[in-house]
């Protein structure tokens, strides 16, 4: 596969497919070339896109964009798909490439997107996908690479090597590798599962047994039957977390700060007596790592995971089984727009997962009660909209104004994401009359009033400014004592509040660990009293480094036993040894 995709003879773009079912490790390899070190040196541009059933261009895009560097930039002052494409065409013109497009479903799609690689001597787009003639279409006149299951001596060694295994289980173990029919992941999810068994012998014969009686000839119906054992004998702790990535589109990288965010407004976490919900979370989430359920994305320098993803495999059985247990249902707004039939005792769970603005107007039709609609998240492009009035919500796109919705029948809503959609002018009053609302996450294009009081719940907010710098804050936070976590992201509200200025009598906001997009002004001892245990802190420089180098300097008597201090330049060009002078210092007081 290197030789070929190394060749320079064609003045064309080389088109390469890699075909296989589900979870036979298509991805595994493509990812394996593209990480390769003389393929690395042999292009001048390395992209990768993960494209999936459901497809958003202007997404799709965006990620190919952000690998080439110096684009991201550029990227975000597109303001349409075409003009995406246009920058994207003009990065790769004449430059040698090679383009990963992974999990494509369709001819369709292929002529979507062909369009936006040029022809290049040596560049290549390669290709892969569960569908043979998808790679007939794509790769016309080449043949695609097949990929085989593994052999037993193949599945044995990938067994071994994601699980130790004491002598007495080496036959049972070989049997148990031999049932998964040579898929790698059906051995690696086992593996998982066996990891937790401790070595003891009943427990392996029981799940070689289980496996064993998942055989079917079809290999793909193997895999999706194992994994479904597997999910069995998850324990209960942990099935609620994994089936709420349903939540989240196939192939998405998530945010694990995020994702822990919604575990705990969403109440699926057990209380665990001297740990705070959010370190539950991330043993939770560790646990569904170690098993292999969860693929870990990125990861900071100390080694923490910062995002995440399932396997395609693992999110279709997280659909299949979230509505077999009516856990979460989900409210769509594809066709037929509406939801299957939700028993009573579940009314109060329902998701509605928003995938573009009709979705709104929809929710605000009769086909919704939405006084069971518990959670909606906005998952389609990003949009700017503007009410009407101050209580409906509408969008303005390119059909003209369009009444979404009103919140005010919405008094069951928890969980609120709407980060993709940037409010213009108002944000909707009905929105801050959600009382039992926990999780708000919102974008505004300019600095606003937030009336928060009524949401006395809440325990996470996420605010994003578009355009304008402020140094106002919503003072009320000061009054809301179960906030967990504060997030504020290019709003350059650096400055703290005047607490003077904040009605009423502030509480000690006892709950709160985390508090990012703040200026240094902030690590003020009066402001730390009342965030007692505060553990994660992110401060943001954005005036002048010799300013802010002094305001830190004063500051650093002031901080709270903080487990995380990230110190972050802005948006503007910082001399970078200025910064790092600042970082030295504060280690080393």
């Amino acid at each position: 596969m290197k030789s070929t995709l190394m060749e320079t003879s064609s003045d064309e773009t080389q088109v390469v497919a890699i075909v296989g079912m589900g979870g036979i490790g298509k991805t595994t390899f493509a990812r394996r070339i593209y990480d390769d070190l003389e393929i690395k040196s042999h292009f001048d541009i390395l992209a990768w896109v993960t494209m999936s059933k459901e497809y958003g261009v202007r997404k799709m895009l965006l990620q190919l964009l952000h690998c080439i560097p110096s684009t991201e930039a550029v990227s975000r002052e597109a303001t349409d798909d075409g003009e995406l494409a246009d920058k994207l065409k003009q990065k790769l013109w004449k430059r040698r490439y090679l383009v990963v497009i992974d999990d494509i479903w369709s001819t369709k799609a292929w002529d979507d997107i062909s369009q936006w690689f040029p022809d290049s001597k040596g560049s290549h787009a390669l290709l892969t996908t569960r569908c043979g003639n998808v790679a007939s279409y794509a790769a016309s006149g080449k043949p695609p690479h097949h990929m085989s299951p593994l052999s037993a001596k193949e599945s044995w060694e990938l067994l071994q090597s994601k699980v130790e295994l004491s002598p007495e289980l080496l036959e049972v173990g070989k049997k148990i590798a031999d049932n998964c029919h040579g898929v790698p992941l059906a051995v690696t999810v086992v593996a998982g599962l066996l990891s937790k068994c401790n070595n003891a012998l009943d427990r392996w014969e029981q799940v070689a047994e289980d496996v064993k009686s998942a055989i079917f000839k079809d290999p793909g119906q193997q895999c999706e039957k194992v994994l479904a054992l597997s999910y069995y004998y998850l324990p209960q702790h942990l099935k609620g977390c994994f089936l709420y990535f349903g939540i989240f589109s196939q192939d998405d990288e998530i945010n694990v700060t995020t994702l822990i965010n919604l575990w705990v407004a969403e109440g699926i976490l057990k209380e665990v007596d001297y740990k705070s919900l959010e370190d539950v979370a991330e043993e939770y989430l560790q646990e569904l790592i170690d098993r292999n359920w969860v693929l870990v994305g990125q990861q900071n320098f100390c080694g923490d995971v910062e995002t995440c993803r399932i396997h395609d495999l693992l999110h279709e059985l997280c659909l299949r089984q979230a509505r077999s247990e009516n856990f979460l249902p989900v409210i769509d707004d594809k066709p037929p727009y509406r939801a299957s039939r939700v028993p009573q005792s579940f009314m109060q769970v329902c998701v509605m997962i928003v995938r573009s603005i009709g979705g709104f107007h929809r929710l605000n039709s009769h086909s919704y009660d939405q006084k069971v609609i518990r959670t909606i998240v906005y998952q389609g492009e990003h949009a700017y909209y503007a009410p009407r009035n101050k209580y409906l919500l509408v969008v303005d796109n390119e059909r003209g104004m369009r009444e979404i919705s009103e919140f005010k029948n919405s008094k069951m809503i928890r969980v609120l994401a709407l980060r993709k959609l940037c409010f213009h002018n108002d944000i909707p009053a009905s929105l801050f009359d959600l009382v039992n609302l926990r999780y708000l996450s919102l974008s505004i294009d300019s600095p606003k009033f937030l009336p928060l009081l009524k949401l006395q719940r809440l325990q996470v907010l996420t605010v994003e400014i578009e355009n304008f710098a402020s140094n106002m804050i919503p003072l009320q936070i000061w009054r809301m004592p179960q906030l967990r976590s504060v997030h504020f992201i290019k709003t350059r509200w650096r400055c703290p509040p005047n607490m003077a200025n904040a009605e009423g009598k502030q509480v000690i906001l006892e709950h709160l660990h985390t508090l990012s997009g703040v200026g240094p002004a902030w690590c003020k001892n009066e402001i730390f009293a009342l965030m007692p245990n505060l553990n994660k802190l992110e401060i943001v420089l954005d005036r002048s480094v010799d300013d802010q180098h002094r305001d830190l300097w004063i500051a650093i008597s002031y901080l709270p036993l903080v487990e995380t201090l990230r110190i972050k330049a802005g948006w503007w060009d910082f001399d970078e040894r200025c910064v790092i002078l600042i970082i030295c210092q504060l280690l080393y007081q």
